[in-house]
């Protein structure tokens, strides 16, 4: 947002199937919304003993890839969780489209089993 309180710099992102596509804040918040407790926006899930690694689209730019001017917005998100309700361990990364998001996800995932010694 700029200091006038305009929606300039504000940049906000939804889904057609599995491809990015940037929308105004009200679009965005309705689709966020039902979206909400849904597979929608999962990208993937899988559980690990007593970790699970999560990632989803957020729909909203990373503010460093802002910053840094990455050419495209980063509005996926991988996280590493704990099972038992303990809350997000870590941000392992963000990504800019569905694709490099599955990809990170699997990355993450062997990097955790690793760590765990279950490769």
């Amino acid at each position: 947002m700029t200091a006038g309180g305009g929606e300039e710099a504000a940049r906000f992102f939804v889904l057609d199937g599995q491809v990015v596509v940037q929308t105004s804040w009200v679009r965005w918040a309705r689709e966020a919304e039902e979206a909400m407790g849904t597979e929608e926006w999962r990208v993937a899930y899988t559980r690990l003993e007593e970790l699970y690694v999560s990632t989803v689209f957020t729909g909203i730019p990373d503010v460093r890839g802002v910053v840094r001017g990455d050419p495209e917005p980063l509005v996926f998100e991988t996280g590493l969780f704990r099972c038992d309700g303990g809350g997000l361990v870590d941000v392992l990364g963000r990504w800019p489209s569905w694709e490099a998001a599955e990809r990170a996800h699997a990355l993450a995932v062997a990097a955790v089993r690793e760590e765990q010694g279950n490769e």
